[in-house]
């Protein structure tokens, strides 16, 4: 969980509460006087995320409540098909 310590929109005691009862794997980053849009420490975050992502990847771990987001999301798959997908922007 990332989070900045000047957000104003959702104060960083919510992600120190979620932290605590989250079971584990689980992460937490303060960044010191970020904001809820991580304008300041956006390229830290951006690498967390991604090693973050990595890890998951590279990890045997699956959680039940993922093994079935996985199903369901073969099931939609289809129904996806001929939906257009945006292309990402750079920021």
């Amino acid at each position: 969980m990332l989070h900045g310590s000047a957000d104003s929109v959702a104060p960083a005691t919510i992600s120190r509460t979620l932290y605590m009862r989250a079971g584990d794997p689980k992460e937490l980053v303060i960044f010191p006087g970020e904001r809820h849009d991580f304008s300041v420490f956006h390229d830290e975050a951006l690498d967390k995320l991604t090693s973050w992502t990595r890890s998951l990847l590279r990890s045997p771990f699956k959680p039940h409540a993922a093994q079935h987001r996985s199903a369901a999301a073969r099931e939609i798959a289809p129904m996806l098909s001929d939906t257009p997908v945006a292309a990402p922007t750079t920021l």
